[in-house]
């Protein structure tokens, strides 16, 4: 996974719509959408729902703007 996709991740842990991980990081809904895509193809999992549940599962790092 990217550096960006891990981020993308850490907002999907937290539940939050694509429209609010594309504002928090600064980047396109498209962006968000091929993320997420290219996240739900590595993992192999269905949707937003199971791939947020994987992530909250995991040791993720600090979420983007938190040290």
């Amino acid at each position: 996974m990217s550096a960006r996709e891990i981020d993308v991740l850490v907002l999907v842990a937290d539940r939050l719509p694509n429209k609010e991980i594309a504002a928090r990081l600064y980047v396109s809904l498209r962006t968000v959408h091929k993320h997420m895509q290219h996240l739900l193809a590595r993992t192999d999992l269905r949707d937003r729902q199971e791939l947020a549940a994987f992530a909250t599962g995991l040791e993720l790092p600090p979420r983007p703007g938190e040290s």
